[in-house]
């Protein structure tokens, strides 16, 4: 069964179930159903692509068979005045080396346009891209921000946690100084009243010695200040009672000293005190500006997105197209240019040549005629139908043992071969593979073409009877609209008349997919770019 009507029976399938679950529905008792939520959608997602301008090929395999062959006549792919032309008849010519040029001043200004075009559609979509990057960027940052909001509404709750924890910290430590301080100046001040004692004790040994020594002279006074203190003589009285005086007069400073550290603790405990009870005040604030997020903002910020992100692809996909069109555009003015350059096919002997310099070349009639040195022929035979589309210089693959080689149609029969009712074809391929005479190999060539012409993905052809349609979208709705089909390859058919390049071919099928059915794009089918050359391939 042909693919279109298949996919045509699986819509109908499907139309007849969901109708019977219908009626089955609505002869029972109603089901239990949920609520609808903002999330559900009653449109069909779809994929969609613009009609493009390609060249459509259908390639056909033909056995065929290898046999001698003496001349290449070689055909321009291109008309136009002959401006330069080199060797003449029984001149040896190398494969590659130039026979003649056409005029390619028209080609060269079709080419610069192309390229131009080429510019100015890659210019349209890159600011249509970067359009629906800056919208899609609003949506994304405002999503972005709900996760990064939380994340700084948490970081301040941590901050704030930590800010007690430092504060409490602080106090304590405040604390701890106040405490050093005042034990540092208890010690100093016992040291200041040890101090004194040894003083007064001092002072009163150096006065009992002079007195004795008044008294009852100097020898007794030593006599009695060795037996009875700890010195020697009154010089060691007289140090000692420098460095009590001293020692109290160090620890009188450190005293002063340390209360002074005591009293500068105490003040800064005190704001440390009041720096803790701040920082519990602003955690707290922090932990009920993170619940109202998470509560109220989140829910906020959600709605807001989903108004943000509709519609944001719609005029890329045009501008995609646009640019396809560009490069086959250009592809084929390149490939024009390129053909204005003739050069020898094989290596071998001139034979004929049959232009000349400032006349007209044309590919209705061959150029030049060339004795190869060593080339084979491929000759296999085709019917009617096809010889109508055979030209001389078409390109063929000529496949042998798995491996594929170039060749150019140099032959296409004009009559009837008598002895198996066909027309003759006869190709040459590049260089010499060493091919033997008499061998079988497989030739596929295009047989069909439709060149830049409009054509869509064969998969969005729908068919009712014989009519063809498909389905665009029309502001977010699928429309039908019947076409007019040509030929097809693989992936795509050319459409003869009902579309244009501006329309929006849905591609992707869906059982729900019907005139008026209410459509949601989810993206843009990815086009193939296919030139004759690999369509033959």
């Amino acid at each position: 069964m042909n693919r279109f009507k298949e996919k045509g029976m699986c819509v109908l399938l499907s139309a007849v179930l969901a109708s019977g679950c219908f009626l089955t529905a609505c002869g029972g008792p109603k089901p239990d159903m949920e609520e609808p939520t903002m999330e559900e959608s009653k449109a069909v997602t779809v994929e969609t692509a613009s009609p493009e301008v390609r060249t459509v090929s259908i390639s056909s395999n033909f056995s065929a068979t290898v046999e001698a062959d003496t001349t290449v006549t070689v055909v321009p792919k291109a008309s136009g005045e002959v401006i330069e032309k080199n060797f003449e008849v029984g001149d040896h010519v190398n494969e590659g080396d130039l026979l003649f040029k056409i005029d390619d001043e028209s080609a060269k200004i079709a080419l610069t346009q192309a390229q131009a075009t080429v510019k100015s559609a890659q210019a349209g979509l890159t600011s249509q891209q970067a359009a629906a990057a800056s919208t899609k960027a609003s949506a994304t940052q405002t999503l972005g921000t709900m996760g990064t909001t939380e994340m700084k509404y948490q970081q301040a709750v941590d901050a704030a946690k930590a800010g007690v924890q430092q504060a409490a910290n602080n106090l304590h430590s405040a604390e701890a100084g106040v405490d050093y301080a005042a034990d540092n100046a208890d010690d100093a001040h016992d040291s200041k009243k040890s101090a004194k004692k040894q003083i007064s004790k001092l002072k009163d040994i150096r006065d009992t010695y002079n007195s004795k020594k008044s008294s009852q002279g100097e020898t007794e006074a030593n006599k009695w200040l060795k037996e009875t203190t700890p010195y020697s003589s009154i010089a060691d009285v007289e140090s000692a009672l420098a460095s009590a005086k001293a020692a109290k007069n160090t620890a009188g400073s450190t005293e002063d000293a340390q209360n002074y550290q005591k009293t500068v603790n105490e003040y800064s405990a005190g704001n440390a005190e009041m720096n803790y009870y701040t920082a519990q005040n602003s955690q707290a604030m922090a932990e009920q500006e993170l619940q109202d997020y998470e509560t109220y903002g989140k829910a906020a910020t959600l709605y807001n997105i989903n108004a943000q992100v509709v519609g944001a692809d719609a005029s890329i996909a045009s501008s995609e197209a646009s640019l396809q069109q560009a490069k086959s555009s250009l592809e084929n003015a390149q490939m024009a240019l390129d053909n204005t350059v003739v050069t020898a096919p094989v290596s071998g002997v001139i034979t004929a040549i049959n232009v000349s310099l400032h006349n007209m070349a044309s590919p209705s009639a061959g150029a030049y005629v060339i004795e190869s040195d060593s080339v084979k022929k491929i000759v296999f035979y085709v019917a009617e139908e096809t010889v109508e589309n055979m030209k001389v210089g078409n390109t063929a693959i000529v496949t042998k043992n798995g491996t594929d080689y170039t060749a150019a149609i140099t032959s296409v029969g004009t009559t009837l071969d008598p002895d198996k009712d066909l027309f003759k074809i006869e190709a040459v391929t590049q260089g010499n593979p060493g091919f033997v005479n008499g061998t079988n190999v497989s030739v596929r060539t295009v047989t069909r073409e439709a060149a830049n012409t409009l054509a869509i993905p064969i998969d969005a052809v729908y068919y009712e009877d014989e009519q063809a349609y498909v389905y665009v979208n029309e502001g977010g709705i699928a429309r039908r609209k019947d076409i007019t089909t040509g030929i097809s390859d693989a992936d795509y058919i050319v459409v003869e008349s009902g579309l244009s390049t501006e329309d929006e071919v849905i591609v992707s099928w869906s059982s729900q997919l019907t005139d008026g059915a209410e459509i949601e794009v989810s993206g843009t089918a990815a086009k193939k770019t296919v030139s004759s050359t690999e369509a033959a391939k």
